[in-house]
């Protein structure tokens, strides 16, 4: 996975983040981007706006604040199959919009910007055997006072990986309640023998 060793939010995202609080919004992720250019020269990760070369962009299947409240992990599952040229992977974005309670919401605009460098990750073009699939989780920071929209679209797509890991969850869930059946079975079975040796008992 590259490493996004220039990372922050962006100064159009801390504008954002002022609104939601100053005005009791609802701060939205609304997709991930990613793309293959470099760091503009004189320029820091602050001052984006957009990618300097976008090649995909995917929705966002996770959305969890963490446990210091002031910071949120975002995610999606990142898929090759729509690349028909290979390319490094070198930038990664969130975009993000206000909600308000009236229903109004604000542009949507280049919350946060990572840039890898020459630590990026080759991305192969789409074919049977060059498939390419990830979730791709960011660490963006919200503050602890925002108040952050956690819902994911139901029709969002999952990696395999994360289908795997939810599905090995609820396989182990399983197979603790058929223990736990099992163990008060054998209970329930010591009682009935403890029970037919007392009313065998002749008084």
């Amino acid at each position: 996975m590259a490493n996004f060793y220039i990372n922050d939010t962006t100064t159009a995202g801390e504008s954002l983040l002022a609104d939601v609080i100053g005005k009791g919004g609802i701060f939205t992720p609304t997709r991930i981007v990613v793309g293959s250019g470099s760091m503009p020269s004189g320029k820091a990760a602050k001052d984006m706006t957009t990618l300097v070369k976008q090649e995909a962009q995917f929705p966002i299947n996770k959305k969890k604040r963490m446990a210091d409240q002031s910071n949120a992990l975002i995610g999606g599952a990142f898929s090759n199959k729509d690349v028909t040229q290979g390319f490094t992977l070198k930038e990664i974005g969130i975009y993000a919009k206000a909600v308000y309670a009236d229903g109004t919401e604000s542009s949507e605009v280049l919350y946060s910007y990572g840039n890898a460098g020459d630590q990026g990750d080759y991305i192969p073009a789409y074919s049977t055997s060059t498939v390419v699939e990830r979730q791709i989780d960011i660490t963006a920071y919200i503050g602890a006072e925002a108040t952050v929209n956690l819902t994911v679209e139901s029709q969002v797509y999952i990696s395999t990986d994360t289908f795997d890991a939810a599905n090995q969850g609820i396989e182990n869930s399983i197979n603790t309640i058929n223990t736990d059946m099992t163990e008060i079975r054998r209970l329930i079975g010591n009682i009935d023998s403890i029970l037919d040796a007392i009313n065998g008992v002749v008084v």
